[in-house]
């Protein structure tokens, strides 16, 4: 069966939808740091309006918020209304009123034109079309207005050694396509796309991100509150105590002093202009 663009987007909203009770929420530090991140390089001000695309559960939607302030508005969108649903509960509870959030499919934004800056935190790998996506991104921004993205560079060789376990049950196996937004994304190929859709003034960089786990457990529960769930769904539940074991071996000579097991990621910030 040929799989179509509109089966997998309602794929990936199914996914996301599952995820709302765990994505971000086990208290391991990756999503909100990286958004902070990445709205300190795009030099967010008071005033500005500003846009989400992808927000999850509003890790650079809140900040966003707080940084263009009273006179300012953010508008976020996701393609999991129950992403939706949690990041608005977060902003009445954190008393956001300058703040928006829908429904929404961020290669066809139907959210109006003139935004100062658009960010994207962890989105673009999960775009049908990343180079369509990247010319219709900018095209909502003013003349002049700023896109911001992060994608993941490189991951470090425990990650790869992890990620080549779930190959077994991945049809194509890990690079093929599949919703995942923390696979690394090519940074030439990235730069390339950004000039092709007129993007100008291109600045990016490339920073570590270190991610700690108490144990494999707490691997595994960040695990499966990514995107990488859509992996583990296709590995056998009698198979999983054993490839978690697998994993521990893998990750076992990652500790550092405090005990912990420790990943090293790579992450492109990247702001261009319109």
């Amino acid at each position: 069966m040929r799989v179509t663009a509109g089966h997998r987007r309602t794929s990936t909203a199914d996914l996301f939808d599952a995820l709302v009770g765990s994505y971000d929420q086990t208290g391991v530090a990756f999503f909100a740091p990286v958004a902070e991140r990445l709205l300190d390089l795009a030099t967010v001000v008071p005033g500005e309006h500003a846009l989400d695309i992808g927000c999850g559960r509003g890790a650079a939607t809140l900040p966003l918020a707080r940084l263009v302030g009273p006179r300012g508005r953010t508008t976020a969108i996701d393609l999991s209304a129950k992403m939706v649903a949690a990041t608005r509960a977060l902003l009445v509870q954190h008393q956001l009123t300058n703040a928006e959030v829908h429904v929404g499919d961020a290669q066809r934004l139907r959210v109006g034109r003139g935004f100062d800056v658009a960010v994207a935190s962890l989105v673009l790998p999960l775009m049908d079309t990343p180079g369509a996506a990247l010319g219709h991104w900018l095209g909502v921004l003013r003349p002049g207005g700023r896109l911001a993205l992060s994608t993941v560079d490189a991951v470090d060789a425990p990650t790869r050694a992890v990620n080549s376990l779930f190959d077994r049950w991945q049809p194509g196996g890990i690079g093929s396509p599949r919703p995942i937004s923390i696979r690394p994304y090519d940074g030439a190929r990235l730069l390339d796309q950004l000039e092709e859709a007129g993007a100008a003034d291109i600045e990016t960089v490339s920073e570590a991100a270190v991610l700690k786990f108490a144990d494999v457990e707490e691997w595994r529960r960040f695990s499966m509150s990514t995107a990488q769930r859509a992996m583990w769904r296709r590995v056998p539940l009698e198979e999983q105590p054993a490839f978690l074991q697998q994993v521990a071996d893998l990750l076992s000579g990652t500790g550092g002093p405090d005990g912990q097991l420790r990943v090293e990621w790579q992450v492109r910030y990247t702001v261009a202009r319109r």
